[in-house]
């Protein structure tokens, strides 16, 4: 094994080669996860352990065909929010969504299963500035879409404190 690894920092040090950079991280991946990467002679600190346990989450993540930006954390993965705030600023878009809905479907006289303004809704919500940022019609869908089910059993009174 040794000789493998050997060879594979090598071919590293001629210069770029993902292939020998993607092995070395799936095998250092697989030692931190199975706990034997180093012998059992010496104790690690705390640091070490952190440190161990950092890189082998992001080994894991990388060899599953994150990114690396995605697997070191420094970029979120598509289609997840990105942190409370962005979470909080999804459903505030989508009370709003679902208070137009609700608004339009008083105002033309129908049900909600012959309703058919739903992208005027989506449209009216996207050009809004929601948390000082502008956001993309599909976001405000995929947004509404998240919390639809949730938003439909709300009063209306609810779903103003919600949108904020």
């Amino acid at each position: 094994m040794s000789n493998m690894l050997d060879d594979l920092l090598d071919a590293l040090a001629l210069g770029h080669n993902p292939d020998a950079s993607k092995l070395l991280i799936e095998y250092f991946s697989e030692q931190i996860e199975a706990g034997s990467l180093f012998n059992d002679t010496g104790r690690l600190s705390h640091k070490e352990t952190v440190f161990l346990n950092f890189i082998g989450c992001a080994f894991k993540e990388f060899s599953s065909g994150k990114t690396l930006d995605v697997a070191f954390g420094l970029q979120k993965p598509r289609g997840r929010p990105a942190n409370k705030e962005t979470a909080d600023r999804n459903l505030s878009i989508a009370a709003a969504v679902e208070i137009d809905i609700r608004n339009s479907m008083k105002k033309q006289g129908v049900s909600r299963s012959n309703f058919r303004g739903y992208d005027a809704a989506y449209n009216d919500a996207a050009s809004k500035f929601w948390n000082g940022e502008k956001v993309e019609k599909t976001t405000v869908e995929n947004s509404y879409k998240q919390y639809e089910d949730e938003l439909k059993g709300l009063s209306d009174n609810e779903l103003e404190a919600i949108k904020g």
